[in-house]
């Protein structure tokens, strides 16, 4: 007989499931449920250990999943390794490994106080000491010209544009059109101040 705590578990999770592929599928929205069915999981190890005939093979198993779970989880943050051994220094992991991070660290040491930055291609702002904000393609639907989307930019008190071509645009005609409003913008209304890694920083005539 299973315990009173597993069929309410089961069917919160029910619940959360339905909820999680009717609205949105995102990996890390189903973690609320591995705690929810741990008990029940943990239940079922455990009667299952009891059985003589099984007990050694679930043991096995188990320690199989761990040991391939750290495999894994020393392969999947291999590139960090170094740092956390104190055998490279958090500028140099992040600039290996954030590509707007070069960018960024230039413009919180060379920018002023009260820049405030468009990102282009990139919404990872974490390193950015100076207010910043993203368009999504949408946005761009709305003007007609560049001209009207430096006015616009400059009544909400943009200053800069941070440009990042490691990544991909918008697909579809809406990322199209985001590629030539913002291409002529930076063309005529702004200037290169800095770039690295593929990541430009344009300041707004």
């Amino acid at each position: 007989k299973w315990p009173d705590f597993v069929k309410p578990a089961l069917a919160l999770s029910a619940v959360l499931l339905a909820a999680w592929f009717f609205t949105y599928q995102e990996a890390r929205f189903l973690f609320p449920m591995l705690a929810i069915l741990s008990p029940a999981a943990g239940y079922v190890f455990e009667e299952l250990r009891n059985d003589r005939m099984l007990g050694t093979h679930i043991k096995g198993a188990l320690v199989l999943v761990l040991l391939a779970t750290a495999a894994y989880t020393l392969y999947y943050k291999s590139a960090a390794l170094p740092a956390a051994l104190g055998l490279e220094s958090s500028d140099g992991y992040l600039l290996r490994t954030q590509s707007n991070y070069g960018t960024l660290k230039w413009a919180n040491g060379n920018l002023p106080a009260d820049a405030k930055i468009l990102f282009f291609r990139d919404i990872q702002g974490f390193y950015s000491d100076r207010p910043y904000y993203y368009f999504i393609a949408a946005d761009f639907t709305s003007f007609p010209s560049s001209e009207n989307l430096l006015d616009e930019l400059k009544s909400i008190g943009t200053t800069h544009v941070l440009v990042n071509e490691n990544n991909g645009l918008a697909a579809g005609r809406q990322g199209e059109a985001q590629a030539v409003l913002m291409g002529d913008l930076l063309k005529n209304h702004a200037s290169l101040l800095y770039s690295y890694n593929r990541v430009f920083l344009y300041k707004l005539d």
